[in-house]
């Protein structure tokens, strides 16, 4: 076994403090690995490289979650959910790690992508879904408040309702999902996580709504009350007709 290089780092890990990167697959083949290279990175992080039979290289970054000096945030390429471009893992570190505070411990590429700016897999952070992931959900690792780890399949926005500004409750269908990827006739919220807007040509600010061509459905009759959520959602109803697509959706102030 020998001292992994300085470089190695970039390539394997987590924004903010470190995030175990899991590889499916390696327990099954812990007996044949071979540990490369070992090095400590920070006071309870540990950078590890296996070589296994193929060859296969697995890149590991190893964390005393106990340690409460250690976090994880998301970094966005460009710096901003709605990004016009990829960007390289190393990129984005370079933004995040920048004077007042330089505190990038390691960094990981955390899920697959379309084109900027969609993301296919789930994307959340302190408990709040950012990005509702595509169909059919992935597996999802989830590392909660308390340190504890998972790999959950199938991971998606479950329940949820709109309250109206007269009383009425309707069930929410989807919680920040890219327009792209929408079923039709749906009832879909946009909260301040999703960005400043929803992504549409209106000016920043906007509070007009969509309807369907084919006003039939109760989702669509209820699209007139969209513009009177509670302004803490930030939503907006967005129904579907089978022959149209709206054109403007709910932009928030």
């Amino acid at each position: 076994m020998t001292s992994c290089p300085p470089h190695k780092l970039s390539s394997a890990a987590i924004l903010r403090a470190v995030l175990l990167l899991l590889v499916v697959g390696l327990a099954a083949h812990r007996s044949a690995a071979e540990i490369t290279c070992r090095r400590t990175v920070a006071a309870g992080v540990e950078y590890i490289e296996h070589t296994l039979p193929g060859p296969v290289r697995v890149f590991v970054i190893a964390v005393d979650r106990s340690r409460s000096e250690y976090g994880l945030r998301i970094g966005w390429p460009e710096g901003r959910r709605h990004a016009t471009r990829w960007e390289r893992t190393s990129e984005i570190v370079a933004r995040y790690d920048r004077v007042p505070e330089p505190d990038v411990i390691a960094a990981v590429n955390g899920s697959f992508f379309g084109q900027p700016p969609d993301v296919i897999g789930l994307t959340a952070s302190d408990g709040e879904i950012l990005v509702e992931p595509h169909e059919p959900p992935r597996e999802t690792l989830l590392w909660s408040r308390e340190g504890a780890l998972r790999i959950v399949a199938g991971v998606r926005p479950r329940g949820g309702a709109v309250r109206l500004a007269d009383g009425r409750t309707l069930p929410l269908d989807h919680l920040n999902r890219r327009p792209a990827h929408l079923p039709g006739n749906a009832l879909v919220a946009y909260t301040t996580g999703w960005g400043l807007t929803t992504g549409t040509t209106r000016p920043s600010g906007s509070r007009r709504c969509t309807t369907s061509s084919k006003p039939s459905s109760r989702r669509t009759r209820a699209k007139r009350d969209c513009c009177r959520l509670a302004s803490r959602l930030a939503g907006c109803c967005q129904p579907r007709g089978a022959h149209s697509r709206p054109r403007t959706r709910q932009a928030l102030s």
